[in-house]
């Protein structure tokens, strides 16, 4: 039953990483601090791309920040990467490059026996932390034992998060419920004090926020049920972007068939949530000859679409309207025309959640009429209204901020 409970843990929230902070004797007191200020920007940015982040004791990876004099490297037991010094925000991005390559190069080893304590919470942040205090929350509920992940089964509570320039604003619920408005108001200097998170653990075990009127004991039957008020108003949520949207642009090739066979090339762009609904606009091209006939088919069309999926397998259905430009060339003379077009897209797509994905693509279409040209009373180029074609491609995606 242990092994199963385990499997079934990690089969639901995936491999957990955990982002560990190791010094020497010759560690100056800069060079911790900047060590510590790295580590919370490197947790929360690795919760926004996905990573189920845990204590060092309960992960089933490790990344570690190692501080030597000045200098900090970036290690597991595979790799040691020396982080080069420089302006904050370009040691940042360094720390985070570094941390990816060894994520991707490092062993996933399942912890033999269960961990003490492994109580999974779910994290969502609808703002970003200000400058200087990234990571200081998610710091602060690492130290009591929990498991954070941007994934929650839907019976895990989940810690909603608003910053703002001196607090930040929380409420709790559940994986499968959205957030209420903010329960309880923590400033960034109490999550660094020796109490940490300990208020806001109490509203995760409780589902109440603490009496916080006085710093004298008070009594149970005292306690007022009335929610307290957040001591900052806390910053209008963002409905848009969503957590997970992105802009994704690509292109494919394959071949069409509409009574005959033609290749094809084709542009596409969408926006919308990575897993979810989107909206898709496709450009494409079709060549054609026959029987000294030259034609080109242009589409352009728009529509809404769906994803379903993992991380890096993903599965999308939409549909597309449009317009479908004919233009032909056959001995002296030229001419095009235009109509309407409609076609049922669907595609496989395997990569990285942010960056290159390859693609498999089909679309069945219908268009205004059929297209045929005649030479000399007979037949010599036609194509149906009717028909499906079949691609392979990549795109390129980026996430919307």
């Amino acid at each position: 039953m242990v092994l199963v409970g385990i499997a079934s843990l990690a089969l639901a929230l995936g491999p957990s990483v955990a982002v560990d902070v190791s010094t020497d004797e010759a560690a100056t007191a800069s060079g911790q601090a900047t060590a510590r200020a790295l580590r919370g920007w490197l947790v929360q940015r690795l919760i926004e791309e996905g990573f189920t982040i845990a204590p060092p004791d309960q992960a089933d990876r490790v990344v570690t920040l190692e501080v030597d004099g000045d200098a900090i490297a970036v290690h597991s037991q595979r790799d040691h990467f020396v982080i080069d010094s420089g302006p904050p925000a370009v040691m940042r991005l360094e720390v985070l490059h570094r941390t990816r390559m060894v994520l991707d190069h490092a062993e996933v080893e399942p912890l033999a026996e269960p961990p003490g304590r492994r109580a999974v919470l779910g994290f969502r942040s609808t703002t970003e932390a200000p400058e200087g205090a990234a990571g200081e929350l998610e710091s602060a509920l690492l130290v009591e034992g929990y498991v954070l992940t941007p994934r929650p089964r839907p019976g895990d509570p989940v810690l909603c998060v608003v910053h703002a320039p001196q607090t930040l604003a929380v409420s709790v619920t559940r994986g499968d419920a959205t957030c209420p408005d903010p329960q309880l108001a923590v400033s960034y200097d109490e999550l660094r004090g020796p109490e940490g998170a300990s208020d806001i653990v109490r509203l995760i075990e409780s589902g109440t926020a603490p009496s916080r009127t006085s710093s004298a004991p008070v009594e149970a039957e005292v306690v007022s049920p009335t929610v307290a008020e957040p001591a900052e108003p806390a910053p209008k949520r963002r409905r848009w972007p969503s957590e997970d949207a992105e802009v994704r642009t690509g292109l494919d090739a394959g071949l069409v068939a509409r009574g005959d066979v033609d290749g094809y090339v084709r542009s596409q762009t969408r926006i919308g949530r990575r897993i979810g609904p989107g909206a898709a606009l496709h450009l494409s091209i079709i060549p054609s000859r026959d029987d000294g006939v030259r034609a080109v088919d242009t589409i352009l069309a728009g529509g809404p679409d769906v994803r379903f999926g993992k991380k890096r397998f993903g599965v999308e259905f939409g549909l597309l309207v449009g317009t479908l430009m004919h233009a032909f060339q056959h001995s002296d003379a030229r001419g095009g025309s235009a109509a309407w077009y409609v076609g049922i897209p669907a595609s496989v797509s395997f990569g990285k959640p942010q960056g290159p994905r390859a693609h498999l693509f089909t679309e069945g279409f219908v268009t205004g009429g059929r297209l045929r040209h005649v030479r000399e009373n007979a037949p010599a180029w036609a194509r149906s209204a009717w028909g499906i074609r079949v691609g392979l491609g990549f795109t390129w995606g980026w996430k919307i901020r």
